[in-house]
């Protein structure tokens, strides 16, 4: 039985894995739900804490992304952490690192001032730079075989790139190695197959859904694209 995924279209969280099942080249089925209305039957039943990603395998089911990219890394033959278990017990602990990465993003995102929102830029680039260190020994293994910190980590990186166009953050700006990792990353097949055609139109909906810092920046940016791009079959 294939296995299926269950995500809504910008989650980082199903993404990451993803992006684990396309490097595997795994079969699956990806199911997806809006974030927006009632949940529906079939997925309260699979999923009762109706959070998203969720994998299915035969009857199992698993949900957290952190779980399910261990039990995908097991399923493979543990090719997605390090045979040397300090190398994997320090890619662990940056997995972790990672929480306080997306925890200034969460912050980016419902800051409803510009200085909270340059607080949270801040502290996303302090993790970054701290993680920067970790990656100047390790890019060369991750580029030859992704491992969990990369499907773990492209996501939110994708994200933050959209961020930079919106807010002019220049955030990867700060952490160089990180930046260049971060477009290897997300030019790379598997990566780019889990985005979904509509991704930057379903990102701008979700940025501009409330008064936020964020929301009248992204509002900003669809209102000059709108305005670059002239009225409807204009030529």
């Amino acid at each position: 039985m294939a296995l299926t995924l269950v995500g809504n279209k910008i989650c980082p969280y199903a993404q990451r894995v993803a992006f684990c099942l396309e490097e595997a080249g795994v079969g699956y089925q990806l199911r997806y739900i809006d974030p927006y209305r009632e949940r529906p039957q079939w997925f309260i039943e699979i999923a009762p804490a109706s959070k998203v990603p969720v994998l299915q395998d035969g009857p199992l089911v698993l949900c957290e992304s952190d779980v399910i990219l261990e039990y995908l890394n097991d399923l493979h033959g543990g090719r997605y952490l390090p045979s040397d278990p300090a190398e994997a017990a320090l890619l662990r602990l940056q997995l972790r690192a990672l929480a306080s990465v997306h925890g200034g993003l969460n912050r980016m995102f419902e800051a409803h001032d510009e200085p909270a929102f340059h607080d949270a830029v801040a502290d996303v680039r302090a993790a970054l730079g701290g993680f920067e260190r970790y990656l100047a020994r390790v890019v060369g293994r991750e580029r030859a075989q992704p491992t969990l910190i990369s499907f773990s980590f492209a996501p939110v990186l994708h994200v933050l790139s959209w961020m930079e166009r919106i807010c002019a953050t220049e955030i990867l700006q700060s952490a160089l190695l990180v930046a260049e990792w971060a477009q290897e990353l997300c030019a790379r097949p598997s990566f780019v197959r889990t985005v979904h055609e509509d991704y930057q139109a379903e990102l701008m909906g979700f940025l501009m859904r409330n008064g936020t810092f964020v929301s009248c920046a992204a509002r900003r940016v669809s209102q000059l694209s709108a305005a670059a791009a002239g009225p409807a079959g204009s030529r």
